[in-house]
């Protein structure tokens, strides 16, 4: 993307941050239970499972 859209320093140091704060939001979220109690974690690691059973 920013090599489509040329920007000025202070709008690079922006989306930058942004992705920073992106990527450290959805670490959070992968500890975060679903409403079924699971984590995300944890509803991949059953969905492994299934499939080496299958």
């Amino acid at each position: 993307m920013l090599r489509e859209i040329p920007l000025t320093n202070s709008e690079r140091e922006a989306v930058e941050d942004g992705a920073r704060l992106m990527d450290a939001l959805f670490a959070g979220l992968e500890k975060a239970r679903t409403p079924d109690g699971r984590t995300q974690q944890q509803i991949e690691a059953s969905g492994r499972e299934r499939l080496q059973y299958d």
